[in-house]
């Protein structure tokens, strides 16, 4: 899928993927600058080449020929890795296709406050949704990126709650897989937003309760289903 040349104006950042190595470089460097608990971030030689289903991508936001703002945008492999682990491919395979993950969203100091964040925040899910992706998870790291995610319309757990996902197919048995955070961020929370369908099998994303004051078992609320003909509250 090729890019197209867009106009913009003189406040409106231009947001794209990076279009060389040293466009990759730059976004790269602003989001180690600014992020203090940085996720995964694709080296330079992440290029959108623009075909096929999501991969690693650097997404930057310009304004005026300067870069004011960034992102690391790619599929989400946690749940990827473990299914690979018990021998299903099958779902691997599906989730790193339908499911993305925004690992980090910066922008300059001296351009916050003027919506670039949300701006790119909405264009990584266009862009990922574009590509197939039906579901896009990230962790907010603290109050203003929590607050961020809820602007752009996806749904924030309660603050150290785990991301379960339910893979359900036609073929094999159901596959269920936590990812829990580690703690090592007090407020650390995940952000789940449905994009669009998958392309037969029905993915399920739930909220693993962690154990706090008045609630003493852990258990999973179901958020929302997405298959091949649209999604619903779980």
């Amino acid at each position: 899928m090729k890019s197209t040349p867009r106009t913009t104006s003189l406040n409106e950042p231009d947001i794209r993927p990076a279009r060389n190595h040293a466009e990759a470089e730059e976004i790269g460097s602003l989001l180690l600058e600014e992020i203090a608990h940085p996720g995964f971030i694709p080296g330079p030689e992440f290029v959108w080449q623009g075909q096929g289903f999501l991969r690693p991508t650097l997404i930057g936001a310009w304004s005026q020929n300067r870069l004011v703002g960034g992102a690391s945008l790619s599929p989400y492999m946690e749940h990827t890795k473990a299914f690979l682990g018990i021998g299903r491919a099958d779902a691997a395979k599906a989730v790193t296709r339908l499911v993305a993950e925004t690992d980090g969203i910066a922008v300059r100091p001296d351009h916050r406050r003027e919506g670039v964040g949300r701006k790119i925040k909405l264009f990584c899910d266009s862009f990922a949704a574009q590509h197939h992706a039906a579901i896009m998870v990230s962790v907010t790291t603290n109050e203003a990126a929590a607050g961020l995610n809820h602007e752009a319309g996806h749904i924030v757990f309660e603050r150290c709650d785990g991301l379960v996902i339910k893979y359900v197919d036609t073929v094999g048995e159901p596959l269920i897989w936590l990812h829990d955070l580690d703690g090592t961020i007090p407020e650390a929370a995940w952000s789940v937003s449905v994009l669009g369908k998958t392309y037969g099998p029905t993915i399920v994303v739930g909220e693993q309760r962690a154990i706090r004051r008045g609630n003493a078992d852990k258990d999973i609320q179901w958020v929302f289903a997405v298959d091949a003909a649209g999604h619903t509250v779980a």
